[in-house]
């Protein structure tokens, strides 16, 4: 489940938390019907760089720093090599629409469990 102060925006989602979680992320999915979390080893920008290759759907990259507020937002298109986030510490990849369904922008704080 996630959410904000005010809603619950997925009842449901998937973590990737291990190096193979991350790794494979949402890669080869022709839907992304619930929201992937990464929870990365340490806060910073290059190395939580992603990409999309071998991603078939577009999605909504959502970026947040150690106190779980929203850094940076992005759409994804599917095959795009490299987006080199503001420093954070967690990824949520949301299905496409997301970010403007429920007016996530930068400063939002997020919750999960």
């Amino acid at each position: 489940m996630i959410g904000t102060s005010k809603k619950i925006l997925w009842k449901q989602h998937d973590e990737a938390s291990t190096f193979t979680e991350k790794l494979v992320g949402i890669m080869f999915k022709k839907k992304l019907e619930k929201p992937m979390l990464f929870f990365f080893s340490r806060k910073a920008s290059f190395e939580n760089s992603i990409h999309s290759l071998f991603c078939f759907v577009t999605f909504d990259a959502i970026f947040l720093d150690e106190n779980r507020k929203i850094v940076q937002t992005q759409t994804v298109k599917p095959f795009t090599l490299n987006i080199t986030p503001k420093p954070s510490l967690y990824l949520i990849e949301a299905p496409e629409g997301s970010v403007k369904k429920f007016k996530l922008k930068k400063g939002v704080k997020l919750w999960w469990k």
